[in-house]
């Protein structure tokens, strides 16, 4: 029998699960030959993510979330599969993180993710999100959702490798829609 997606607010127990899904997205999505990402940088980025430390440091983040930011997770049964943190800002949203554990790619949670968002977010505000500059399937993906590439590349010193290589990021935005008359 196949378990039911259940969306809800993520929960300082929740921080290992959210960490192990972003831990397998990113070895699944940024190791790049072209842009000198290896899975070493990757393993390496992680290798200190969840010492205990760590864990409680993002536990005390995430239980100090502001109103202006949500983390959702996605389960199936006991296991998260997904996660989504959005925020918004004086001038626009954004869709901070949206990772689902490569296993679980193709079921629509991250569409189930993003809907799910949108309570938390101004739907008068334009949402931007950046994703690698390479990673076509979270292009289409977010594509699929209504955001259009809006031409800003840049590299992010926060996403610098061990090696020095930086992943190069796009920028994607969602238009706001339009006010009923």
């Amino acid at each position: 029998m196949t378990q039911r997606l259940q969306i809800a607010a993520a929960t300082p127990e929740d921080v290992v699960g959210i960490t192990e899904v972003i831990y397998h997205g990113w070895l699944d999505v940024y190791p790049n030959k072209e842009h000198g990402i290896t899975r070493d940088d990757i393993e390496y980025r992680f290798s200190r993510r969840f010492m205990p430390r760590e864990i409680a440091r993002r536990q005390r983040e995430l239980e100090e979330n502001s109103k202006y930011q949500k983390t959702l997770v996605a389960r199936r049964g006991d296991m998260i599969v997904g996660v989504c943190r959005v925020s918004q800002c004086e001038v626009q949203n954004f869709l901070n993180a949206m990772y689902v554990h490569p296993s679980y790619h193709r079921l629509r949670i991250g569409t189930q993710l993003w809907i799910a968002s949108q309570r938390y977010l101004c739907s008068f505000k334009r949402t931007a999100v950046c994703t690698a500059a390479y990673n076509a399937k979270a292009i289409a993906f977010y594509s699929c959702l209504g955001f259009r590439d809006t031409g800003r590349r840049f590299a992010s010193p926060r996403l610098r490798m061990h090696n020095g290589s930086l992943i190069p990021e796009l920028e994607m935005q969602k238009l706001p829609l339009p006010a009923p008359f």
